[in-house]
Formats: structure tokens, C-alpha cells, sequence
């Protein structure tokens, strides 16, 4: 990949840039209806498993992605997550995307505090004018 796909490409680099922070501001903000608005209707989120294994988390349509992240950090005190160094493809109507995330939570007001560190792996698809995300590979 080199500057030369950014250049060609500049405003749907912006545009999933845009997508990317849009879904990591809905997790801060537990807004799981902004989060459903980032995944494509049969959109994918899987986590965990290691090379070669399948994943231990996999939720399959955009409402299970909301609904699946949503479930599991709800019930934290604390999630605040942030994304880092984006590095973005796009090859038409299509485009990956891989970026570095890290999460500071904590399960109870008393409890330790946790950092996590992980990549993102992403497929991004131009549907309907709108873009979706597919995201892989979360938390590893």
C-alpha cells in the first residue's frame, strides 16, 4: 500500500476513518443504536481464538454485533476504548482496514482496573451510498 491509494482515494479514507471513530465514540457512549449504524445488516464481529482456531466470540448481523458488544460491556463500570494508527485500502467499492485498540476497564467502581491491547482487522463494503463495516479479529 502506498500515500499514492490515499491520494486517490481521499474521501473514503475520510469517510471510514469517520465510520471507525463513529464506532469506537458509540462504545464510550454505550449508544448501541449509533453502534448498529456502523455494521452492515449482515455484518460480523468475531474475537479471540488463536491463529488457526475460530474465533471465541463471533456475532453475525449488525443487531448481534450492537447487541453482543453492547451485552458484554454494559455491565462494566468502566469501558473507554480508543483507536489507533488506522492503515486504510480501498480497492473500488470496497476497502480494508486494520487499526491498533487498546480498552481501560474495570468490572466494579472497587475493582482493578484492566488494559487491553489488540488489533483490528476490518472489511469495509460501500453499500446503499452508505459504508459498513465488518470487524475481525478484535482483542487479540
Amino acid at each position: 500500500m502506498s500515500t499514492a491509494n490515499v491520494t486517490a482515494n481521499l474521501a473514503d479514507h475520510l469517510a471510514i476513518r469517520s465510520l471507525m471513530d463513529r464506532y469506537t465514540d458509540a462504545l464510550n457512549r454505550r449508544d448501541w443504536t449509533a453502534m448498529r449504524a456502523t455494521f452492515a445488516t449482515d455484518g460480523t464481529w468475531q474475537a479471540g481464538g488463536g491463529p488457526g482456531e475460530p474465533p471465541a466470540i463471533r456475532y453475525e448481523s449488525g443487531a448481534a454485533c450492537a447487541d453482543g458488544i453492547g451485552s458484554m460491556v454494559t455491565p462494566l463500570h468502566l469501558c473507554i476504548q480508543s483507536n489507533h494508527a488506522p492503515v486504510i485500502d480501498v480497492q473500488g467499492g470496497s476497502a480494508t482496514a486494520t487499526s491498533t485498540m487498546n480498552e481501560v476497564i474495570q468490572a466494579t467502581p472497587a475493582g482493578p482496573r484492566t488494559t487491553i491491547w489488540g488489533m483490528y482487522r476490518d472489511r469495509i463494503e460501500r453499500r446503499f451510498g452508505f459504508l459498513s463495516i465488518e470487524t475481525t479479529g478484535a482483542a487479540e
